[in-house]
């Protein structure tokens, strides 16, 4: 099963759904911790959407939970620069 086969687009909160699903996908939290440490350093150092979402696309991780995943990240990065700092994921 790939995210393909969810339709966010009628779902109240998508964007918090499509994370929890993400996990669940992953194998729970602390995969998916270890893999946003990873794609948050990635972030971190430019890489793009287009990268984050080949990046996921081998661990079955597509559409839709994909930018979601990104845009929280680049935000969090975004934020934490204009703060001059960084916290830990």
């Amino acid at each position: 099963m790939s995210h393909y086969d969810i339709d966010y687009t009628n779902v109240p909160n998508a964007e918090d759904k499509a994370i929890a699903d993400t996990v669940d996908w992953l194998g729970g939290q602390e995969r998916f911790d270890k893999v946003n440490v990873e794609l948050r350093t990635a972030v971190e150092q430019g890489a793009t959407l287009a990268w984050v979402q080949l990046a996921l696309s081998f661990a079955g991780v597509r559409g839709f939970p994909a930018k979601v995943w990104y845009d929280r990240l680049k935000a969090e990065v975004e934020k934490n620069s204009l703060a001059g700092g960084h916290e830990p994921s």
